[in-house]
């Protein structure tokens, strides 16, 4: 993982994992729109959240995109 997306990783990001009841879960990083997922066990979710969270940062920054900073900074 390079610094650069190390630094946003380790940024307190709100996350939040709700069941749903035709999908399972649905998790999303609340700051970062579009970071969302769905899958069928909250452990599942977690996961998959994760791997968003790092795809959803890496493509920000390879586009030179605006990446929103966690509010309770």
């Amino acid at each position: 993982m390079d610094q650069g997306l190390l630094y946003y990783m380790n940024l307190p990001y709100r996350e939040e994992i709700c069941p749903d009841k035709n999908l399972g879960y649905i998790g999303k990083v609340i700051e970062l729109r579009g970071c969302i997922v769905h899958a069928g066990t909250e452990e599942e979710c977690k996961q998959l959240l994760f791997k968003a969270k790092v795809e959803w940062l890496k493509k920000a920054m390879e586009e030179g995109k605006f990446i929103p900073l966690p509010e309770n900074i």
